[in-house]
């Protein structure tokens, strides 16, 4: 047998036992890529929220994703907690973040994140959503 054929069946060996040890270790993560392999189960008496970002420019308002942050949805839902006293913190940090990288008429005017409580199938409960105001300036050095 050739050395490179050699070469080409190691590797896919390589491959084939970093993928078993991914399955038997459940890693979170492939070691290559940020992409999360297996998702945590959510007990159903757990309450999931929901938190979104909208942001206004001129007139409009209109919905910012995580890319607009450079961010993934994990990423961005890590960064958000949906706390009411610690999110217009993080969010406006966030907002503020934005704004220095997109001067003139891409800035935000103002920002704001939606947090809706999600309704757990077969729970009967109804969707609530409230409003927490991001500011965009810093605030006060404190002494």
């Amino acid at each position: 047998m050739p050395w490179s054929q050699r070469l080409l069946s190691a590797f896919f060996l390589a491959v084939l036992a970093l993928k078993v040890a991914e399955g038997v270790g459940q890693l979170d993560a492939w070691p290559l890529s940020p992409m999360p392999m297996f998702s945590r189960r959510v007990p159903p008496q757990a309450t999931v929220w929901r938190v979104t970002l909208q942001a206004r420019r001129g007139d409009a308002w209109i919905e910012i994703g995580p890319a607009a942050f450079a961010l993934s949805d994990d990423e961005l839902l890590r960064r958000l907690p949906a706390d009411p006293i610690a999110l217009p913190v993080r969010c406006g940090e966030l907002g503020r973040l934005y704004n220095a990288g997109h001067p003139g008429p891409g800035r935000l005017h103002e920002l704001r994140a939606v947090v809706t409580k999600v309704p757990r199938p077969g729970s009967g409960d109804a969707p609530v959503a409230w409003l927490a105001q991001c500011p965009l300036e810093p605030p006060p050095p404190t002494r």
